[in-house]
């Protein structure tokens, strides 16, 4: 074979190989990005969680139970340990949790509630 058909047979391969690695690494960096973002979702979801269910039995254990022994709970008493609890879970998250709430669910303020709704029927 003479020595230009040879070039155009390499030109030819490297293209084709060329592309077929800028395919392999597009779709391995597909991969991997839809990992970390997994493992970060993980992460922060599960502090977030155990920020509220922290703050959900701290709120119970200081506040709302004495008051239940005393025959004082009422819905004023459960209004004001639902502002607490609320208060202390938005001064534990950092901004990057507050940030990763507002992007994925909205307004933390209703996020927040309905952890708080949630950890309190879980842990009945």
């Amino acid at each position: 074979m003479p020595q230009e058909v040879l070039n155009i047979i390499y030109s030819v391969i490297s293209i084709i190989a060329t592309g077929i690695a800028s395919l392999i690494v597009a779709k391995v960096s597909q991969w991997l990005n839809a990992k970390i973002k997994d493992k970060k979702l993980a992460e922060a979801m599960t502090q977030i969680l155990s920020i509220a269910e922290n703050c959900v039995k701290e709120v119970f254990q200081t506040f709302v139970d004495s008051l239940k022994k005393e025959g004082k709970f009422d819905k004023e008493k459960q209004q004001e340990a639902f502002d607490k609890c609320k208060e202390k879970i938005k001064s534990q998250l950092s901004n990057t949790l507050v940030q990763f709430i507002t992007d994925n669910f909205g307004s933390v303020d209703s996020y927040i509630g309905s952890l708080i709704e949630s950890t309190i029927y879980n842990l009945k």
